[in-house]
């Protein structure tokens, strides 16, 4: 439908649902979506180890990397914003909340399995499946204590 302008009120007719009653434009995004944008805004302190973080998308296969220190020192922050920025560059990241998961390989791998879409009795299965997705892949596991 053609958009013209009424001239009293130089407002767009008929309205753009995505104008609000001020003719600014209104967020439609999810709330996920905010949150990750609000924690971007507020990491600081950790360039170098985001850094050496990013060093593992390099395309030379598979690389394990465990972070770990005491509690509260922002572990968690940095494994957020170092996924956020694998998904930035075309990696496909797989989040996993460790407390959730029985620190056990069957545990690991039911979780994992639930994450992928299939059924992971084996390592080999769930290789074989993550070898199937076209991009790098990160399983980023967060509060992952009870694996170390």
């Amino acid at each position: 439908m053609p958009r013209d302008v009424r001239p009293e009120a130089s407002v767009p007719w008929p309205p753009d649902p995505a104008l609000g009653t001020r003719g600014r434009k209104v967020q439609t995004d999810h709330i996920g979506d905010r949150l990750r944008r609000q924690a971007t805004r507020v990491f600081v302190g950790r360039a170098s180890e985001l850094a050496r973080l990013q060093e593992v998308l390099a395309p030379v296969g598979p690389c394990v990397v465990l972070l770990h220190g005491l509690s509260g020192i922002g572990k968690t922050s940095l494994l957020r914003q170092f996924a956020g920025s694998a998904r930035d560059r075309g990696a496909t990241v797989i989040e996993l909340d460790g407390r959730q998961i029985e620190p056990t390989e069957q545990g690991f791998l039911r979780e994992l399995g639930t994450a992928i879409g299939t059924q992971c009795n084996a390592v080999q299965n769930a290789a074989r499946r993550l070898a199937e997705f076209d991009a790098s892949v990160v399983i980023a596991v967060a509060h992952s204590r009870s694996f170390a």
